[in-house]
């Protein structure tokens, strides 16, 4: 992302701390706190790296402004209905896009890792996704429950990524699909991943088994992403 912003045909020396406290409240117009900080530590590892290990005479703008605050953890899941409703919307114009959705909710897949799924990585057979190159750098393999399994064999391509379309394009036919089916504007694509979490949890998977399938590697990271339906804590305390 911030390769493709002014940031990333700048040169070093020219970005300043007052370049990138406008580039931060750009940012923070577009996407969430949480995103905004990730953003900035990266800029910043860049700066030391370059000043510590390649000796080049720069100063880290990131140390001289201020860093945005972390955000609340979203807690958004999908309500009575919406699933139903959402996966009709996709199915209408789109078969790939609800196949596309289907996978987010069952298997907590990123946007991003849903995009470059490859059929080479792909065994039916085992009933898995290999993910090699992930957000936090570690592969892994996704287990396939029945409805996932499903939507890969609804899928029509045949050779190299399984959803061919451009990122920006699925993602604009998801938000399209999402305004027909009269779901809430206030739903983003990335809550599917939180709703899959939470789900995992609901089926009684324990942290190890969920971080195993989600790629979450603490437990703090999974307690942002997990928000439990109070009536499912009351039915195990019954």
């Amino acid at each position: 992302q911030i390769a493709r912003t002014s940031l990333g045909s700048m040169q070093l020396d020219k970005i300043t701390s007052e370049v990138v406290s406008k580039y931060r409240d750009g940012r923070l117009r577009e996407v969430s706190n949480n995103t905004v900080r990730l953003e900035l530590a990266f800029i910043s590892v860049v700066f030391e790296q370059c000043a510590k290990e390649w000796g080049f005479k720069v100063s880290n703008p990131v140390k001289q402004i201020r860093i945005p605050k972390p955000g609340k953890p979203r807690q958004r899941r999908l309500r009575p209905g919406e699933e139903e409703a959402l996966l009709a919307a996709c199915a209408e114009r789109a078969t790939y896009l609800h196949s596309f959705v289907v996978l987010a909710i069952e298997t907590g897949m990123r946007f991003g890792e849903l995009v470059s799924i490859t059929w080479n990585n792909v065994d039916l057979d085992a009933r898995t996704i290999h993910l090699p190159d992930t957000k936090n750098g570690h592969p892994r393999t996704v287990p396939l429950s029945t409805l996932a399994l499903g939507a890969m064999r609804s899928v029509h391509s045949e050779n190299g990524k399984v959803f061919t379309g451009k990122p920006g394009s699925i993602r604009a036919a998801f938000g399209a699909a999402l305004k027909r089916s009269g779901v809430g504007s206030d739903l983003r694509f990335h809550d599917l991943r939180h709703e899959a979490v939470t789900r995992l949890f609901e089926r009684g998977l324990n942290p190890i088994e969920v971080g195993m399938i989600s790629g979450h590697r603490s437990m703090s990271m999974l307690q942002r992403y997990t928000h439990l339906r109070l009536s499912r804590l009351i039915d195990k305390l019954e």
